[in-house]
Order: C-alpha cells, then sequence, then structure tokens
C-alpha cells in the first residue's frame, strides 16, 4: 500500500484535529481546521483513506506545504464504490419488468452488490 501525505495549504494555526490514528475516512471529510487571518481554512481527505500518521496537534503553526497528515488510501471500501440515490434505485426498481411479471428487479454489477445492502 502506498502511503501519500495532505499538506498544508497556508500557513496558521491549528485549531481542531478531528481524526486520530487509524481512523477510516470518506472523501471530503474534515481532517483538520486550520485558522490564518481570523479565518478558519478545513483541510478535507481528498479520497477514502485510512489515517496512518498525524504530524499536528491543536496549537501548532504550520508552514505553507507542511506535512499535516499521512494515509493509505482504502481501494476497496464501501465508500469507494459508484453510490446511487435512493431515487435512482427506485427509478430502477419501479420500472424493471422481468418476463412480464411485475416482481421488482435490480441488476448491478457484482461489484456493486455491497452498494444494494445499504438498502436491505
Amino acid at each position: 500500500m502506498t502511503t501519500s501525505s495532505l499538506r498544508s495549504p497556508l500557513v496558521g494555526t491549528v485549531v481542531a484535529v478531528k481524526v486520530a490514528v487509524g481512523d477510516v475516512v470518506s472523501a471530503g471529510t474534515e481532517l483538520v481546521i486550520i485558522e490564518s487571518m481570523k479565518m478558519e481554512h478545513p483541510v478535507a481527505a481528498e479520497t477514502s483513506c485510512r489515517i496512518s500518521a498525524l504530524f499536528v496537534t491543536v496549537g501548532k503553526t504550520v508552514n505553507g506545504g507542511e506535512v499535516l497528515v499521512e494515509y493509505v488510501a482504502e481501494r476497496y471500501g464501501l465508500t469507494d464504490l459508484p453510490t446511487f440515490s435512493v431515487a435512482t434505485l427506485s427509478n430502477f426498481i419501479s420500472s424493471a419488468d422481468f418476463l412480464g411479471s411485475r416482481s421488482p428487479i435490480l441488476v448491478l454489477p457484482k461489484a456493486n452488490l455491497p452498494l444494494l445492502a445499504q438498502f436491505i
């Protein structure tokens, strides 16, 4: 597995660390909040990942480009599968017609089977 790092986008002070080593987070989850010029700037995960190292604590001053977090991408986690809204799934189910029966049938590629488990 390849370890990647998330760097500070600007100079500022860390005001919150929202994760711990070992946490699994999805893309868009806020990991660290940096305050600069009296404004808070959240630093979020770019992909689904497992946090492997934290290099900051609350109160630490960071420079632009300084490593804040190291992570390992979660390639096969449920959050990496294509997502469908309930409305989209409802459209699939309501429009399904199998050999003339009105039984709702939904056919998804084998890789998306865990996705269906969210709705069962």
